[in-house]
């Protein structure tokens, strides 16, 4: 395992302060950490049902930072460990803006293979669905290095559509830029790259925004009022039912 970074300079952290911090998470589940590198750490456990429990709990955060979680491959070289590539996350993704008589287990799984792939770990229920009014979720397999999606457009078969807003729960960075998980507008390649490539051919520096992506996609209060409003009227007033398709932004 190690602290996700993909823009910038990775934090280095310690060997003493990633197991305080996992004996809190993790309690009794793990047996011990090891260092193998600057920002590479070994993770030894009790029993195959506790590493289970933890690679299926994901994301794993301390703080803003997030830690990346791969199997073990016994053919690994510890003397390589700072290239060793972790390429994906699992994460919890709210889709907020779904009337609840709109909702359904296939609707959910078609936006969720919008943005990942749907985890075989994670078994969608109607809990899924309605154990809250605002929103519905799932768990998806994530590429690190691919942007995440902010919203989706989902259509129904009485010919109308909707506007589903996405939050990545206990993603601490997301660039509001590029979309990509786990750096910052600031640490962006892609934006400064185009900063630079504008200052080489003295073009007139015309302003690059900071963000082109919903800041809800982090922080979940973001989500437009109207979003959560509409959701609620229709649940207290509509009783009209619909098979929802999904449609591509």
């Amino acid at each position: 395992m190690k602290v996700a970074c993909t823009g910038g300079a990775p934090r280095n952290i310690s060997q003493t302060y990633l197991e305080q911090a996992m004996m809190r998470a993790w309690r009794n589940n793990f047996y011990a950490i090891f260092q193998v590198s600057n920002t590479v750490f070994f993770a030894h456990f009790r029993t195959q049902e506790d590493m289970v429990s933890v690679y299926t709990r994901q994301p794993w955060a301390m703080g803003t930072d997030n830690l990346l979680l791969d199997w073990f491959d016994p053919s690994f070289d510890p003397d390589s460990s700072d290239d060793y590539k972790f390429e994906h996350i699992f994460v919890t993704i709210r889709a907020y803006g779904i009337p609840r008589n709109r909702r359904s287990l296939g609707l959910l799984a078609d936006i969720l293979n919008q943005v990942g792939t749907v985890s075989e770990f994670h078994i969608m229920q109607e809990n899924n669905l309605f154990a809250r009014h605002d929103y519905i979720w799932g768990t998806v397999k994530l590429k690190v290095i691919n942007p995440v999606k902010d919203r989706v457009i989902v259509g129904y078969s009485d010919n109308t559509t909707g506007l589903v807003y996405l939050h990545y729960e206990k993603i601490g960075r997301i660039c509001l830029f590029c979309g990509v998980m786990f750096h910052n507008a600031e640490n962006c390649s892609i934006r400064n790259n185009l900063i630079a490539e504008r200052s080489k051919s003295k073009q007139e520096q015309l302003h690059i925004p900071t963000q082109r992506f919903g800041q809800w996609i982090i922080d979940e209060s973001y989500v437009p009022t109207k979003v959560i409003q509409s959701t609620r009227i229709a649940h207290q007033g509509s009783n009209q039912s619909g098979s929802a398709i999904l449609s591509r932004l």
